[in-house]
């Protein structure tokens, strides 16, 4: 996690898996490229990007069985 400076305006996301509102440096981008789901941990990839927290929990619900991302990304 990156420490943010008290004078900045912090981006709050929100988690597409627990819909819970975090900044925007808390949270794990997923974007989808060359036909599948790829982190981004620059959060600079061009895209529809998904915020998802860092815990396994969380990442399982949006990568898992359920198959959220196809809805994430529109496919």
């Amino acid at each position: 996690m990156r420490a943010k400076s008290p004078d900045k305006k912090v981006s709050l996301r929100t988690c597409c898996s627990c819909r819970l509102k975090k900044p925007k440096y808390e949270l794990i981008r997923f974007v989808w490229q060359d036909e599948k789901v790829l982190d981004d941990p620059g959060q600079k990839q061009p895209g529809r990007g998904a915020y998802c927290c860092d815990n396994e929990r969380c990442v399982e619900l949006l990568l898992g069985k359920t198959k959220k991302w196809k809805r994430l990304f529109r496919l």
